[in-house]
């Protein structure tokens, strides 16, 4: 190395900072230890005074308490409360709500509350206090009977005129003619919700094969054959007879190419071919019953001769959530389902 480098004095003075850099990071790291020390030293101070007044806050309750020398268990002190004593309550001095004039002058407002927890006007809880004294006779009134008479669905569709769901029916009686099942042609799209005069007379008269009295077999749109391959419009006329309201009635439209209540259950003899929705309010309201339109068409089955018409049933069936069926393919015994025949030909 020559001279002149050795007496290099930029060299000299880059030496020198790197040095005096090097001992500032040193400083700094043995620095960093010591302040953190301090800092945990002076959070463990600060618990362990906040531990002291919170000990001794609970020492002057019990101080304070210590005369009451009878046998029942002193009641603990209230944490909120202490934490207000030491300056550590957030909560606001206040916690009542603004006013406003549309709140405190309403029926029930905050001004005529009976109680402080209570929304109630003094009118208001003297007639509960009526109802709660009757709900006794009130239970004794709805409770008893069947479900007719307690707060329960009742569905319906009837067999004959002038039934009100009495299961099972007289043996004598053929439920072949539903005064509760409509046919019009055409298909559902066309038809309206509520037809009009569907032809024949809806007048009653005794059926010389069934001794009670019926709707007319021409009544209701069954007046005439039925072709088959045509659509055709069902409708189902539902009624609820009991005291509580029904949301979600299915109705299911089914056909059957046989004249035996026996048969209709085989898998080959009927078909189901349209269901609807439909919501019925108790036997006190007027929406207690409803005509409900299938939105599917029906087509009569084509017979196996086209020389005769044969005879066929049409079958609706009803329930609801709590009034389901119980015999699905015998009105006499069941009064969620009815039947009307219809005589079909090629």
């Amino acid at each position: 190395m020559s001279d002149k480098e050795s007496n290099d004095p930029k060299k000299d003075q880059s030496s020198a900072k790197e040095s005096f850099q090097g001992a500032q990071d040193k400083a700094q790291l043995e620095k960093e230890p010591q302040e953190k020390m301090q800092w945990d030293k002076g959070q463990q101070q600060k618990v362990e005074q906040d531990k002291l007044q919170w000990d001794k806050v609970q020492h002057e309750e019990l101080l304070s308490n210590k005369g009451d020398q009878s046998s029942a268990p002193s009641e603990k002190p209230d944490p909120l409360e202490l934490l207000k004593t030491i300056g550590l309550d957030w909560r606001p001095e206040k916690e009542d709500p603004p006013a406003d004039p549309v709140f405190d002058n309403a029926y029930s407002g905050m001004k005529n509350r009976t109680s402080g927890k209570s929304f109630a006007r003094a009118p208001d809880k003297e007639r509960m206090s009526k109802l709660l004294a009757a709900i006794p006779d009130l239970q004794k009134l709805y409770v008893k009977g069947g479900r007719a008479d307690r707060f329960y669905p009742y569905l319906l569709i009837r067999s004959v005129v002038g039934e009100r769901g009495d299961r099972p029916l007289n043996p004598s009686t053929q439920p072949t003619v539903s005064p509760d099942i409509w046919i019009a042609p055409g298909d559902p799209a066309s038809n309206p919700d509520m037809p009009g005069r569907m032809g024949g007379e809806a007048t009653l008269e005794p059926l010389w094969w069934n001794p009670a009295y019926s709707i007319a077999p021409r009544a209701h749109g069954f007046e005439n054959q039925f072709r088959a391959g045509l659509p055709h419009t069902v409708y189902a006329h539902i009624w609820n007879l009991g005291r509580a309201p029904i949301i979600g009635v299915k109705v299911e439209f089914l056909y059957s190419w046989t004249s035996f209540y026996d048969e209709m259950s085989g898998l080959d003899k009927h078909q189901s071919f349209g269901f609807a929705r439909m919501d019925l309010g108790p036997r006190s309201s007027r929406h207690c019953h409803r005509l409900v339109k299938c939105p599917q068409a029906f087509y009569p089955r084509r017979p196996t001769s086209d020389l005769e018409p044969e005879t066929h049933i049409l079958v609706v069936r009803v329930s609801c959530i709590g009034d389901g069926i119980t015999d699905p393919w015998m009105p006499l015994n069941d009064r969620h389902v009815a039947s009307h025949f219809l005589n079909v030909t090629g």
